[in-house]
């Protein structure tokens, strides 16, 4: 998709007018970068694994995921982190200001038809 920027964005904009979110994942590593945040309009920026691991490890860890958290609260995004595995490191991030935690601390995956299942009979 971002091979064309230009492009991309304009397809994310239409499908947005759809009601479609985005989200941007592993946030901090790899292809993900600011200058694909300040061109694509996302919805939710998923912080990398790789830095929430080091909540309350790493000093630094926790500075570059406030950071993250401060951008994304002035862009009017929501902040997910990702790989939250146990309670200390849920508690840092919910320090850290980040407005969402997926983890096996939160919750263990399902396969979909369970998760399907408990929605029909809850309604």
């Amino acid at each position: 998709m971002v091979s064309n920027i230009a492009e991309a964005t304009s397809l994310v904009r239409e499908l947005h007018r759809l009601g479609c979110r985005f989200s941007m994942h592993d946030f901090g590593t790899g292809a993900s970068s600011f200058y694909y945040l300040r061109r694509l309009p996302v919805d939710v920026l998923k912080i990398d694994g790789s830095l929430i691991k080091g909540l309350g490890v790493e000093p630094a860890d926790k500075q570059f995921v406030r950071a993250i958290v401060q951008m994304c609260e002035a862009l009017h995004i929501s902040s997910v982190a990702e790989s939250v595995e146990n309670g200390a490191v849920l508690t840092e991030a919910r320090d850290a200001g980040v407005d969402y935690a997926q983890g096996f601390s939160v919750g263990r995956p399902e396969p979909l038809g369970v998760y399907l299942r408990s929605q029909a009979s809850s309604g």
